[in-house]
């Protein structure tokens, strides 16, 4: 393999630095002051056009019975026209670590300059972050940075070879890390690339506590190139703390679709799980954030990732009621070998901070911030698709709060007559179509029908039905709301099942909901 260097390619403005003008206490004299230094790529290898293998974005290690799994690039960051791409063309065996090539092309239309700090591994540096979803943690190292990839004598902005030595338990190591006298900053042509060529190690023998243990590490935010590597035990895929839930006998979880064929709660799950869902928190007081996260340790390209497609539900009676989201969108992904895929949640036991995004807002932050949960057992779920089949990956989440009631979203003209209340919303008469809501108690009415307050109070469009029960008060046996259509579209399922039971904090109230048109 020829090697190629970048130290031909400095521009001499960039090397030369400028000339001040003389100074008042130094008359006629001159001061040389350095500039930054601007580099162009080599000139292409042609044994290297574009990759100098066919590569893979997996690779196993047979000594340490490690998995390797690199998650594409595929993009810079915030600079649209780079465009980054990463596979191993190696397998790390008795001779040599696993060697990863990347490349970095100018995917724009014009010439551009970038800071080399912004180009993370290909700068030379081969430091990477690890992922929180196992609590991993590197001993005596304040920020928690990893080194996995060193670069090698191939890469095209590197001066001299790095040296490596295979361990005593098959671990292959830098022995000495390389010098990289690195420019300033780069200059790409349109259609122009650079290469990359590193080996996947573990630190100096020094470092000894910094081994990468099995997780996810990514580059940098700060940096325009983006790769992470997953790293797992291909004997014990799974996790292996157990969960605060472990043993605990709940209802399978409730899968989003009706063809899924497997259930995997993760307090069921143990180090032979190569797939399951990690919640950050197994319990906590309301308000709470949470970060769930959608694990793949497997070989496997799994299908069916709709990042809108989760499921909050509540244990009631040993029966599981769904709670939120109320609607899901259509896209689809997939989950990548050594991938995760992560949602934030923010739960609240009253109100959501913050309004709704605008009507043209895609981000679906807002939809993953729910409001008015009241304590319990809960679920949360995702499906997942491997060989045509559906999976559900769920996890338990024990929450602490003030129990939630419902109450009215809306201020209402009401006028009460005896154990009646009709009530008025103030948008009636300028809705181009109105209905009428009745809710009415029913002590004698038998039913298995039940209803959670957190599913009428989740709710933050179409409140109608959570305006009329909300003025059900002790005392008050009929509510009668003309409200626009937009705000009863939910209450139509309850009124088909009605009669139906309220679970209210005071405790269980049976009751019939109607709808009726107001238009001709």
């Amino acid at each position: 393999m020829r090697r190629r260097t970048f130290l031909g390619t400095v521009l001499a403005a960039g090397l030369a630095g400028c000339t001040a003008p003389a100074s008042d206490e130094t008359p006629g004299a001159t001061t040389t002051v350095a500039g930054p230094t601007v580099v162009t790529p080599p000139e292409p290898d042609p044994e290297r056009e574009p990759f100098q293998a066919e590569g893979s974005q997996l690779v196993t290690a047979a000594a340490t019975d490690r998995v390797y799994a690199l998650g594409a690039g595929g993009g810079g960051g915030d600079e649209e026209w780079l465009w980054d791409s990463f596979q191993f063309v190696s397998e790390p065996d008795a001779d040599g670590p696993a060697l990863v090539e990347g490349t970095l092309t100018n995917e724009g239309d014009f010439e551009r300059v970038i800071a080399f700090e912004e180009l993370s591994l290909f700068d030379g540096t081969g430091w990477f972050r690890p992922d929180g979803y196992l609590d991993v943690s590197i001993p005596g190292r304040e920020r928690d940075f990893v080194h996995l990839l060193e670069p090698t004598a191939a890469h095209d902005f590197a001066d001299r070879e790095s040296s490596f030595h295979r361990d005593g338990e098959g671990v292959w190591r830098v022995r000495e890390h390389a010098d990289h006298d690195i420019p300033d900053y780069l200059r790409l042509a349109p259609g122009q690339t650079i290469y990359g060529q590193w080996a996947l190690v573990a630190d100096t023998v020094e470092f000894d506590g910094r081994v990468p243990v099995p997780g996810r590490y990514s580059t940098a935010d700060t940096s325009e190139v983006h790769l992470s590597i997953g790293i797992w035990d291909r004997t014990a895929p799974g996790p292996s703390e157990e969960s605060i839930h472990a043993g605990r006998d709940v209802p399978p979880p409730p899968p989003a679709r009706e063809d899924v064929t497997k259930r995997v709660w993760y307090h069921e799950a143990g180090p032979e799980t190569p797939v399951f869902l990690h919640p950050e928190t197994e319990a906590g007081t309301l308000p709470l954030r949470v970060d769930f996260t959608l694990v793949n340790h497997t070989v496997e390209q799994a299908f069916g990732l709709n990042p809108y497609n989760w499921g909050l539900y509540k244990l009631h009676d040993d029966m599981w009621y769904h709670i939120a989201p109320q609607n899901i969108p259509l896209p689809g992904g997939s989950l990548q070998p050594g991938s995760i895929a992560r949602k934030t949640h923010t739960l609240f036991n009253g109100r959501r901070l913050g309004g709704p995004p605008g009507f043209d807002d895609t981000d679906d932050s807002y939809r993953r911030t729910v409001p008015y949960l009241g304590p319990g057992l809960y679920a949360y779920a995702r499906d997942l698709m491997f060989e045509d089949t559906y999976r559900c990956y769920a996890a338990l989440l024990e929450l602490d709060g003030d129990p939630v009631a419902v109450t009215p979203a809306t201020d209402l003209s009401i006028e009460r007559g005896g154990d009646t209340i009709e009530a008025v919303h103030p948008e009636v008469d300028t809705s181009r179509r109105n209905h009428r809501l009745t809710v009415e108690r029913a002590p004698e009415a038998e039913t298995d029908e039940r209803v959670l307050p957190e599913q009428i109070m989740t709710v933050d469009y179409a409140t109608g039905l959570r305006n009329a029960i909300g003025l059900l008060e002790p005392g008050v046996g009929t509510v009668r709301l003309e409200t626009p259509t937009y705000e009863v579209s939910i209450a139509g399922d309850i009124a088909d099942r009605s009669p139906v039971i309220l679970e209210s904090p005071d405790g269980p109230v049976t009751i019939r909901v109607g709808i009726e048109d107001l238009w001709e």
